[in-house]
């Protein structure tokens, strides 16, 4: 027992003093800025997977596919943040993206204002997702984005 008590003394004092680093704990997220903490996951694909400081493109879409026992009907589209971003307002819809009969909740974002949060960011960088469902339950999913920086 005395093991096990040092064991775990030692992993708290790491999760806690690890700087600009990321830890994930059950379903809660740590960073050294904030705490994200979602109670359930969704599958989330961002488009384009490819990012350019030079291109012209205005949207970043995500595609939000609620976990088994919630529908897309069942999210509140006024709590989703990519990020710190709010979506376009104008710019949700439901969709059967892929026609295999699940529906995605499509959210679009300005691209610009992607970018904007993404300036010295690595050319690989992990988007988080976060929201609410209608009951309350919250939810975060994650991609990860390729930027191009010349």
């Amino acid at each position: 027992m005395k093991k096990f008590s040092i064991v775990l003394v030692g992993a708290i004092a790491l999760i806690l003093f690890i700087p600009a680093t990321q830890a994930t704990i059950f379903n809660e997220t740590i960073t050294s800025d904030e705490v994200i903490i979602g109670d359930v996951e969704v599958a989330l694909d961002i488009r384009p997977n490819s990012l350019s400081f030079y291109s012209k493109g205005d949207w970043v879409t995500c595609y939000i596919t609620p976990p088994e026992g919630y529908t897309v009907h069942d999210i509140d589209t006024s709590s989703i943040f990519l990020e710190n971003l709010a979506p376009v307002p104008d710019c949700i819809g439901i969709i059967d993206r892929d026609l295999d009969g699940t529906y995605e909740l499509m959210v679009k974002f300005m691209r610009s204002d992607v970018l904007e949060m993404l300036v010295g960011a690595p050319s690989q960088v992990d988007l988080t997702i976060t929201g609410n469902f209608l009951d309350g339950t919250t939810f975060f999913g994650m991609d990860t984005i390729h930027l191009v920086h010349s």
